[in-house]
């Protein structure tokens, strides 16, 4: 051994069928592990800390396997910062998203790496009083000899303001309540809306449409929700009058470049009066099928592509695709982007997950023999990467106080492979996103994404403290299960039928979300699970559900 360690805290190990509690080593002098002192950030109301451990000093043959921070309010800690005897933490200290960062890099090993930043959010600390004073302590989980140890830092105690008032002298505090930045959102398709933009195949009478839309606002109002994500572009369309692309039917009742008043608008000015943000959600690459396309007005450029047969548009099984390969393909899908900004108040742009429609080379052939590239793969995630950053500077230089997000799919083993997109990437890096909201529509016994753990092991992947994350449920399969549809996606039977036999899933996926203190928010998908779009009556798919994750919904702190 390098050094000299002291006494063990605690020698006895308790076996159990699953486990062995950790033993505590106390180093002589923290000099193997360091926590640096706070610095801060004020648009996030983060505290943050670095902790670095010199590889040098620590035991030979240890090999590190975790790495996190402890923070408990000083007048609520009543022992030394550290793992009780039993292995747990003592009470009201929380382990926050810092675990999960070094959960995600022990998976890669941490031979290469001796220093991680951990930013304490005002989600993770819920600041009542902005001059608490927080004990902070870090920790280094490491196998030796078959067993897990941990060794601690120094312990360091700050509070937000005197960290603020050190940083930035004479500046007023700018933090709030956690609850004002708490994310709450639904997303409402082109699907939930067709039934009130349009009555008997036309677009349907200005009075009537705003009595349907109250009428919406006021059941998400109940719900708890604070933000809805806006279909304007589903299929290359538009569900206004748009320079870019084409009237959509979903408005009108079949394309074209006019309608008689502007929906978008109204529905933009009801949901601020309801007090309910509104984002702007287009798919960038979706376009329209080859016979709506054949009805599209030649003055769109979509439809010139089409026409010159070139490789800008893609045909995949009847539906087409923009060719993110080209800048000018690119530039179409931002201009687009910064006309919605310019156009209405709206508080972001968000895209979703469709991507790259197939893994096929024939898709892009052509682009990617002249791009240089000798891996497809890596030369379609360079696109869809300058596709992202592009949408993030557009909406930023377009409107300062808007954000940009992406809501890829769920299952991460899938978004490089079949998608082409690197979220980790994104989530580690600036100038991509604002917020990561993954679509987890899965059960907890889902056979190869549980609900839980894939919260966690995405939550592991915003390391960036710029970048929020939010969680996206979905009513599908609870939808489907009221008709006995199994989860056909689940692999395990327990899976298949989790949704049949347990009318509480969505509840428990409230209940983990907001008992992790990892995410910033949620999104649900959709309006129409919930309540008929036209009557807006709730259906009776998702009674018993509704019924049971209501409650947890809006008697939320968050």
């Amino acid at each position: 051994m390098r050094y000299k360690v002291a006494v063990c805290l605690l020698l006895a190990i308790i076996l159990s069928v699953f486990s062995i509690v950790p033993k505590i080593e106390a180093v002589d002098e923290n000099n193997a592990l360091t926590l640096l002192g706070a610095t801060i950030n004020p648009e996030l109301g983060a505290l943050r800390f670095g902790a670095r451990y010199t590889s040098s000093r620590l035991l030979e043959d240890s090999s590190v396997v975790s790495m996190g921070i402890l923070i408990c309010p000083m007048d609520s800690l009543n022992n030394e910062l550290a793992f009780m005897p039993d292995g747990n933490l003592e009470s009201g200290i929380e382990n926050l998203r810092a675990q999960g960062i070094s959960n995600y890099l022990g998976k890669k090993g941490f031979s290469s790496y001796s220093y991680i930043d951990y930013y304490v959010t005002k989600s993770g600390i819920t600041i009542d009083s902005v001059d608490t004073v927080f004990a902070v302590r870090a920790y280094l989980g490491y196998m030796l000899s078959g067993e897990l140890y941990y060794t601690y830092s120094e312990t360091i105690t700050r509070s937000y303001k005197t960290v603020f008032e050190k940083s930035f002298p004479g500046e007023k505090i700018r933090v709030g309540e956690a609850a004002d930045d708490y994310m709450k959102g639904i997303w409402i398709s082109q699907y939930d809306m067709n039934a009130l933009y349009v009555n008997n195949g036309v677009q349907r009478e200005k009075s009537s449409y705003i009595a349907l839309v109250r009428k919406m606002l006021q059941n998400i109002k109940h719900d708890g929700f604070n933000t809805r994500f806006l279909h304007m572009r589903p299929f290359g369309d538009s569900m206004y009058e748009s320079q870019f692309f084409p009237v959509s039917l979903y408005v009108k009742g079949s394309s074209g470049t006019s309608i008689s008043y502007d929906p978008i608008k109204i529905y933009i000015e009801e949901a601020k009066y309801a007090g309910i943000s509104v984002h702007a959600w287009i798919n960038p690459l979706r376009l329209q099928t080859v016979t709506e396309m054949n009805s599209v007005s030649d003055k769109y450029l979509t439809k010139q592509w089409y026409n010159a047969k070139n490789d800008r548009i893609v045909e995949v099984e009847g539906r087409l695709y923009l060719n993110p390969a080209y800048q000018e393909v690119i530039g179409l899908i931002c201009n687009g982007a910064a006309e919605i900004l310019d156009k209405y108040d709206v508080d972001g742009i968000h895209i979703d997950d469709y991507f790259y429609p197939t893994t096929s080379a024939s898709f892009d052939s052509a682009a990617f023999a002249k791009s240089g590239y000798t891996s497809l793969s890596e030369f379609r995630e360079n696109n869809i990467n300058i596709l992202v950053k592009s949408l993030y500077n557009t909406t930023h230089s377009t409107d300062k106080s808007a954000v940009f997000g992406v809501s890829p799919a769920g299952n991460l083993t899938y978004l490089r492979s079949t998608y082409f997109i690197d979220v980790a990437k994104w989530c580690s890096e600036d100038g991509f996103i604002d917020y990561i909201l993954p679509q987890i529509y899965f059960g907890f016994l889902h056979g190869s994404c549980p609900f839980a753990e894939t919260v966690d092991e995405w939550a592991s992947l915003v390391t960036n403290p710029k970048v929020k994350y939010y969680v996206g449920l979905s009513g599908g399969n609870a939808f489907n299960a009221y008709n006995g549809v199994i989860n056909a996606w689940a692999v395990t039977v327990e899976g298949k039928y989790e949704w049949i036999n347990n009318k509480d899933v969505l509840k428990r996926s409230f209940e983990y979300i907001f008992e992790s203190k990892w995410a910033d928010g949620y999104c649900f998908f959709c309006y129409q699970y919930l309540y008929n779009p036209k009557t807006g009556e709730p259906t009776p798919n998702l009674a018993e559900e509704y019924s049971n994750f209501l409650p947890v919904v809006t008697s939320s702190t968050k």
